[in-house]
């Protein structure tokens, strides 16, 4: 996460839901299998809570996780999985050699802060009411864990130049008017998770809606959803979708797909997509029709290639978290549940 510029900073607003690269084609069923984020997830998530996990060999305490969680303000209920992949990121940057010490960490980050808080949009704002971070310590705690992985990288202007361009759809104000169902993971407050439920409804319904079953009816079986930007009489962009979706740059690290990226960038108008796995349940989508972008990003400022690169090392990290996380061994001890 580069510091920005103070001219720069009302723009990295703009961009700061957007992390999934926007070019893998959407798929019909909801990611499963090692090497993905979400399969730590559904752990947690696809049936009775464990009460302990092993992570390569070692014991995690469902209850020592919920703590972490409340002492960072986030829920448990749905952030659990984070604290696991945090860790064993924290462990592959220790294992590499990659790891910084608490010195080079602080001072990072206080170079890094000192623009933003200098405004009103300080970090704990962006992080907090654009980024969907649930406290500024929970967005602190990631930071130093991307800076060190930064580290390693070396970017230069030609990919730069191609993420731009894969993200065109997005930087260039591009819109998609879409229909939408939603069914609901956690359909009371306080109840248990339950995908699988969620699934088995949303299944049903993209089979009832490709038999030609009228959409009003089939969204009686459905979840409300909360409309944002005029929807659904307004076609939205991304960070609108992502948005009604409930879809943020803290939730990604936890589901290894993004429902509203398969929508956004590989929808075609008539096509039904879904059910796709989404942060507190399923979505089914289809594009009634997409309104290209207006504009092209030429790169020809330094703001513009900030603003670049932190989408650029935002799928990058996403993408090494996958791996780190597909070489792990994690699972319920005593059962054939986990990998």
């Amino acid at each position: 996460m580069q510091a920005l510029s103070r001219a720069s900073i009302l723009w990295v607003m703009s961009v700061a839901l957007v992390a999934q690269q926007p070019t893998e084609p959407a798929t019909a069923k909801p990611p499963s299998g090692s090497g993905l984020r979400n399969r730590v997830d559904r752990l947690f998530r696809d049936g009775a809570l464990p009460v302990r996990l092993e992570v390569d060999g070692a014991v995690v305490l469902t209850k020592d996780l919920d703590s972490r969680c409340e002492a960072m303000a986030a829920d448990p209920a749905l952030q659990r999985a984070q604290f696991v992949i945090l860790d064993l990121l924290r462990e592959e940057l220790r294992r590499t050699g990659k790891v910084l010490a608490d010195e080079a960490l602080d001072a990072a980050y206080e170079t890094y802060r000192k623009p933003y808080d200098d405004t009103p949009f300080t970090v704990k704002v962006i992080a907090t009411k654009f980024k969907g971070y649930p406290s500024l310590e929970a967005f602190v705690e990631r930071w130093r864990i991307q800076h060190a992985f930064v580290q390693t990288l070396t970017i230069g202007k030609e990919q730069l130049q191609q993420e731009a361009e894969r993200w065109q759809q997005f930087f260039g104000d591009g819109t998609v008017a879409v229909d939408l169902w939603y069914f609901a993971a956690d359909r009371a407050a306080g109840s248990d998770w339950n995908f699988p439920e969620a699934e088995k409804q949303a299944n049903a319904a993209a089979t009832a809606l490709r038999a030609g079953a009228d959409p009003e009816a089939v969204r009686k079986t459905s979840d409300p959803i909360t409309a944002v930007a005029g929807w659904p009489g307004r076609p939205l962009g991304y960070n609108m979708l992502r948005q009604m979706m409930r879809e943020s740059e803290y939730s990604d690290l936890g589901v290894a797909d993004s429902a509203a990226r398969a929508v956004f960038f590989d929808g075609k108008p008539g096509d039904l997509l879904g059910p796709l796995r989404s942060v507190r349940g399923y979505w089914l989508a289809r594009v009634q029709e997409r309104h290209a972008a207006k504009r092209k990003l030429e790169l020809k400022s330094e703001r513009e290639e900030q603003l670049v690169r932190e989408v650029l090392v935002q799928r990058l990290f996403l993408e090494w978290a996958d791996a780190v996380v597909g070489r792990a061994v994690v699972r319920v001890p005593g059962t054939s549940v986990g990998k």
